[in-house]
């Protein structure tokens, strides 16, 4: 009988994979669109409005640059013109901030707060349209040789 001198081999076991891990605690819940438009935004405690760009948004939310230093939970509301007839208050929460980008200014996240149904529609309506637009646009693009 010859014993082979080799290790033997570890017996094979099915292999788990490891559980998913979030990339935050706070999941994307909704398609965003870039737009880098200008708006404002006021504090819960101020009227005076303080120019920034909107530099995406959802209906869920909207990332934000501006020179104004705001807190993690801090209650703002970003007024965003989004057409001619339509201008929108959209009460939100701070709820990261980036980090510095061009000119200073700071990266922030916002989550939306509370909104009517009305506003929920309008911004539905924006964020979708562009949306789509941008989905044609990639098609186009895919279909040129």
């Amino acid at each position: 009988m010859k014993v082979d001198p080799r290790p033997a081999a570890p017996a094979l076991t099915p292999l788990s994979a490891p559980a998913p891990k979030p990339k935050d605690s706070l999941a994307r819940l909704a398609s965003r669109v870039t737009i880098a438009q200008s708006a404002t935004i006021r504090e819960a405690a101020s009227q005076i409005p303080i120019e920034v760009v909107v530099k995406d948004i959802s209906i869920g939310g909207a990332r934000i640059s501006t020179h104004l230093r705001l807190r993690p939970n801090q209650r703002v509301t970003l007024t965003l013109q989004i057409s001619a007839a339509i201008l929108l208050e959209l009460p939100a929460r701070v709820i990261h901030s980036g980090d510095v980008g061009k000119e200073y200014r700071c990266i922030y996240g916002l989550r939306f707060d509370y909104l009517s149904e009305d506003v929920a529609r309008s911004l539905s309506e924006f964020v979708y349209e562009r949306l789509s637009l941008r989905g044609a646009s990639l098609q186009r693009v895919g279909k040129v040789k």
